[in-house]
């Protein structure tokens, strides 16, 4: 394919979209977002599952390229997460296997073929057909068929629209380096309208890119919906950016910790918790930062309790207040939580308890309020195995889990 020919390649849009091409630039790609069939598994799963509009993809996974051995596309191929073998088992275009042609495109621009694989199935819903029209599979990730006009031959074939698409979103990442924006105009941080009238504000480049190549919400909560449901099917997870672990709560949710260059150079730790990008590796999507760490506690209070935006928090440490939080049958509110160092001998100079409070630099310690009285909280905090607690005042005690501790009952 001429790659010179792709920046100017369109894809089709939706009628309902048609009334608002007139604002977008016709250099863009555009795409419908989903097969146009109100019957298709990909317009089904349109609303299927709860969705961040600003972070529909992490750049981990975007960009992992060796994700999957054309072997195991192909078995993907076979055995399907709609019950079904997929039409692109058997599909040969420009004398390679459909799975070939995902291979070729993801190893060539460096874009994961889970990635590709859900393109196909939002678009022409290859992956839960057996069967399909060849215009279906000749155009099917929509390049080159721009709106109310005829599809070029030029993208006609399934082995040219994996490699379209591919292309497509390498350009779309390419041109975010040092803060750019892609060919429309999106980029990570900037808000940007969409189509269907939602302002969203990239939190990831493959995000934007995702935006640029379809700039509907709706097509990119389906997007996300599919990825999920395939990335589920064949157990797959990105890679961990800086070697970071995956943290499961007691409510059963895990999150995957992030280097934060800012937060390291100031901390003992490497590996943090960032409320912007909380993705869950065992559910295969992103939470937003109210989600429940626990049955009484959400994310969102320890990181508003905390001196940083990316913070450390142990699940050891949520169990613990979940547990005090059932014994004392009191509300329990975070009052200080997650603190640097040096935030930390900051405290220290206004009161000496706050330098025996070391789990606060570690997501270890933690100080809270409750209803019942502090004698009562520090007795369920030692209950409830903590390694430290005790009175700050009369409306606040610091809970630890940290090890060694200091005890409790320390006043």
């Amino acid at each position: 394919m001429d790659r010179n020919l792709l920046s100017g390649a369109r894809m089709r849009v939706s009628k309902r979209a048609r009334r608002c091409a007139r604002w977008v630039p016709l250099c863009l790609l555009l795409t419908a977002g989903c097969a146009d069939d109100a019957n298709d598994v990909g317009v089904q799963e349109a609303e299927s599952r709860s969705f961040r509009r600003d972070l529909v993809l992490l750049d981990e996974a975007l960009t992992d390229h060796d994700a999957l051995t054309v072997t195991q596309i192909q078995a993907f191929l076979e055995e399907t997460p709609y019950g079904n073998r997929s039409v692109l088992a058997d599909h040969v275009s420009g004398g390679v296997t459909a799975a070939q042609a995902i291979a070729d495109a993801a190893s060539t621009f460096r874009i994961n073929p889970v990635a590709i694989l859900t393109r196909a199935q939002m678009e022409q819903s290859l992956i839960g057909k057996s069967a399909a029209s060849n215009f279906a599979l000749n155009h099917a990730m929509g390049c080159g068929c721009p709106d109310g006009n005829g599809c070029s031959s030029q993208y006609r074939g399934f082995h040219k629209q994996a490699e379209c698409m591919a292309s497509l979103m390498r350009q779309y990442l390419d041109a975010q380096a040092d803060g750019g924006t892609t060919v429309a105009g999106w980029g990570m941080g900037r808000p940007r309208r969409t189509l269907d009238g939602y302002t969203v504000v990239p939190q990831t480049k493959a995000t934007a890119a995702l935006y640029t190549y379809t700039p509907w919400v709706a097509s990119n909560r389906a997007h996300a919906s599919i990825w999920s449901r395939i990335a589920s099917h064949l157990d797959y997870d990105p890679p961990a950016p800086g070697d970071c672990p995956a943290l499961t709560f007691p409510s059963g949710v895990a999150l995957q910790l992030r280097p934060v260059d800012a937060l390291a150079n100031s901390s003992d730790l490497s590996c943090f918790l960032d409320p912007g990008l909380l993705y869950d590796p065992e559910a295969h999507v992103v939470h937003p930062s109210s989600v429940k760490l626990a049955n009484n506690f959400r994310l969102s209070e320890f990181g508003a309790a905390s001196d940083t935006t990316a913070f450390a928090l142990e699940p050891g440490l949520v169990q613990t207040l979940q547990t005090m939080r059932e014994q004392l049958a009191r509300s329990i509110s975070i009052d200080t939580g997650f603190t640097t160092p040096d935030g930390l001998s900051a405290s220290c100079a206004t009161d000496e308890l706050f330098c025996q409070a070391e789990g606060l630099t570690r997501g270890e310690g933690i100080f809270i309020r409750s209803g019942a009285p502090s004698t009562d909280v520090v007795a369920a905090a030692a209950e409830a195995g903590a390694t430290s607690c005790f009175r700050l005042d009369d409306d606040r005690v610091y809970v630890g889990i940290e090890s060694p501790g200091v005890g409790c009952g320390i006043d």
